[in-house]
């Protein structure tokens, strides 16, 4: 069994002028393509071989293969979390209100966000989590993910730094000013959706 690089849902360049087309295909081309092939090297000959779901690989892995994995499902996850500038209007009311009971108000759950990112050392991801009764932030260091925790994601960020540094590079703040760009190009309907599959 091998796993395949899932398409992006979007083109490449529908998330400029907040991501540029150069910077989705590097991330998603030399990134998001490695953990797939690299992955796929590495279950040959192992218990996961014939493996076809990678939340057991998550699950029930380590070293290498766990980062892999994990990274790969995390990536195909932030494809879907993130959406062209025109279709990220902003939160339904049922979804809002979700926010807003968990965080006081959609303004302060970005806040909140932006400074659990700006205070990652080194790589990560920063996670919604859904528990059924409230909406939490976690912040998962390099690969970790709800899914090695047991938990129910419904939104994320990647903040490795490969997933914005081309196009900050420039701004005294790269990582501050990339998190101001995201909030322009949020998939809601994906959010709610994963608060409704709970």
């Amino acid at each position: 069994m091998s796993f395949k690089l899932k398409e992006l849902p979007f083109h490449p360049g529908d998330l400029t002028p907040y991501l540029s087309e150069k910077i989705i295909e590097y991330h998603y081309e030399k990134h998001h393509r490695r953990y797939v092939e690299k992955l796929n090297q590495l279950i040959i000959g192992t218990d996961f071989a014939n493996e076809n779901q990678l939340e057991k690989i998550i699950k029930n892995s380590s070293g290498k293969i766990f980062v892999n994995a994990a990274q790969i499902w995390n990536h195909d996850f932030f494809w879907n979390c993130i959406t062209p500038p025109k279709n990220s209007t902003a939160p339904s009311s049922y979804l809002a209100k979700w926010i807003e009971g968990s965080f006081g108000s959609i303004e302060n759950f970005k806040n909140q966000c932006n400074t659990m990112i700006e205070d990652i050392v080194g790589s990560g991801w920063l996670w919604v989590i859904f528990d059924g009764q409230s909406l939490k932030l976690r912040i998962g260091p390099n690969a970790e993910n709800p899914v090695y925790w047991g938990e129910h994601a419904v939104f994320t960020i990647d903040a490795w730094e490969h997933a914005y540094w081309l196009d900050y590079i420039e701004k005294d703040k790269p990582k501050q000013a990339f998190m101001e760009s995201i909030w322009n190009i949020v998939n809601w309907d994906f959010f709610e959706n994963r608060i409704q599959s709970m």
